[in-house]
């Protein structure tokens, strides 16, 4: 089975949860004898070695990660495109070209997304099934980081927090009707 698998971040080093279960996954994928082509984002400096540490594990098609936007000014980019503020600043227009590049060169019998913020890079519709492993329902973070908020700063953020949760979780559910 070929895959192409499009992540929010390197599973190398794998010093979290996500990078740590994506890193497994990718190590029972090449024990089986799949061929996993895995595109993600890399900070500048871990970039090489990243790519040579999973070299065993997939084919590694690293894209140097840009410097994020300010806050404010992703906040107001995701308004203007009526995304979810992750979504926004999880957009890499580098991973999406790498990702059409490889798909009009090689065949893939599926493409796997690691987290509802990397499905932007994936094709919207085509020949090959889109699966999702979403980790968290995201919309409940951000509601329970609403609920959560301080006083006095929690007035004035929670209903932006909630109205973000909002938007998420429509995205999540055209993210579901979207995937295989």
């Amino acid at each position: 089975m070929r895959i192409l698998w499009i992540a929010t971040k390197t599973p190398w080093p794998p010093v979290d949860g996500g990078r740590l279960l994506l890193w497994n996954t990718l190590e029972a994928l090449a024990g089986s004898g799949c061929r996993v082509d895995l595109v993600a984002p890399a900070a500048g400096a871990r970039l090489a070695a990243a790519a040579e540490a999973l070299k065993h594990l997939c084919r590694p098609h690293l894209v140097r990660r840009s410097p994020a936007l300010p806050g404010p000014l992703l906040w107001l980019l995701a308004r203007a495109r009526g995304e979810p503020l992750t979504i926004v600043r999880h957009r890499r227009p580098a991973v999406a070209r790498r990702v059409a590049a490889l798909l009009a060169s090689d065949a893939f019998d599926a493409i796997q997304v690691e987290q509802l913020q990397a499905l932007a890079q994936a094709p919207a519709s085509g020949r090959v099934p889109v699966t999702l492993r979403a980790q968290n329902v995201e919309s409940d973070l951000w509601r329970a980081t609403a609920d959560a908020a301080a006083l006095p700063q929690g007035r004035l953020r929670r209903p932006l927090l909630r109205a973000e949760a909002r938007r998420l979780a429509r995205w999540e559910g055209r993210a579901v009707r979207r995937t295989a």
